[in-house]
């Protein structure tokens, strides 16, 4: 069975004061790692978006090489 805890009305407002300053840092971090998800989400999308267009420069060079070695 838990007892009750008593405090001192003027360490109750302090303590107030201490948890929403924690609440809203925690909804700060909360956010910042949100935005650091969505800018790592594009950031693989440019990566996954350069290595296609490396992908089909490397398809048209060889198509470039298979043209000239066949007009020699």
């Amino acid at each position: 069975m838990t007892k009750p805890l008593f405090i001192k009305i003027e360490n109750h407002n302090d303590i107030k004061k201490v948890l929403e300053e924690i609440r809203q840092k925690l909804l700060d971090t909360k956010s910042k790692i949100e935005r650091l998800k969505e800018l790592k989400d594009k950031e693989a999308e440019y990566i996954n978006n350069w290595g296609n267009d490396t992908e089909d420069i490397d398809e048209k060079l060889k198509e470039i090489e298979r043209i000239l070695q066949t007009s020699e």
